[in-house]
């Protein structure tokens, strides 16, 4: 077939392909686009949900910071009731309440011990008599006739004892009444829920005997 185009319908024709072919390019260019960009999209999404898993992670791994009041008295700026966290050491507490005042007998103060949750810190001043429980690191520690006996005490008495609760105290006399009482005093890590940690602040507060 012979065609006899014009000069002017070869130019139309060449313009029509030249449209054509910037057409098809510019959908093949979209359609190009837009896969990459769901495939970033699901990439960030993914990576969203990977942080925020990591997130809650780190979250459950961290261990809970429990506080603890102490009532601090004696040869201090500021004596009073201090919320401090849990496993503090007698020298957070001074800071806490400004240091010691000039007076204070500073050699019977033990600034590396640990306090203990509802116990009572007494600073002496110099010369001044205290009780062996006082100078042993200011721990108030109970005279034997004064500890909570673990095979007679009740709830209440064990409520009354540092890291010891309603449950805790609860669990004990269970434990106690379950297991014909207690032979000696690390019998007391057997109940559920006193492990060493708790038992190391309550050896000075009970007795079995």
């Amino acid at each position: 077939m012979n065609f006899n185009w014009t000069q002017r319908e070869k130019n139309l024709f060449y313009i029509g392909i030249a449209c054509l072919i910037l057409i098809v390019s510019m959908v093949f260019y979209q359609f190009s686009v837009r896969e990459d960009t769901e495939g970033e999209d699901e990439k960030s999404f993914e990576m969203i949900e990977l942080d925020s898993s990591h997130k809650e992670e780190r979250a459950e791994d961290k261990p809970e910071n429990h506080e603890i009041w102490v009532d601090l008295k004696g040869a201090v700026k500021k004596p009073g009731v201090y919320q401090l966290p849990e496993d503090s050491r007698v020298h957070h507490l001074l800071e806490m309440a400004g240091g010691l005042l000039p007076d204070a007998e500073e050699r019977l103060v033990n600034l590396a011990q640990t306090v203990q949750d509802g116990e009572m810190i007494y600073v002496p001043k110099k010369g001044e008599e205290v009780p062996n429980s006082n100078v042993k690191g200011m721990q108030g520690q109970r005279e034997d006739n004064q500890r909570v006996h673990l095979n007679t005490a009740t709830e209440e008495e064990f409520d009354s004892l540092p890291g010891i609760g309603p449950a805790k105290a609860k669990a004990i006399v269970e434990y106690r009444e379950t297991h014909g009482g207690f032979q000696e005093l690390e019998g007391l890590k057997e109940v559920p829920g006193i492990g060493e940690k708790i038992f190391q602040q309550l050896k000075d507060h009970i007795r079995i005997r």
